[in-house]
């Protein structure tokens, strides 16, 4: 799976103070995504998580 189907960015967030983008990439499950958070002032990655947004609002 080449981050799902050639799909590669699914949305890409950025804080109010421009300090972080958040970059969600899909996955095969409906409303879960791989989040990278981006550093925008130090220029590297500050760690990932996975999403499950159903878990997380409760959706099903």
């Amino acid at each position: 799976m080449i981050v799902y189907d050639q799909e590669l960015v699914e949305k890409v967030y950025r804080s109010c103070e421009n300090t972080y983008d958040h970059v969600l990439l899909p996955t095969e499950n409906q409303n879960t995504f791989i989040v990278i958070v981006i550093d925008l002032l130090a220029k590297n990655i500050r760690g990932h998580y996975i999403l499950n947004l159903d878990r997380e609002y409760e959706l099903k």
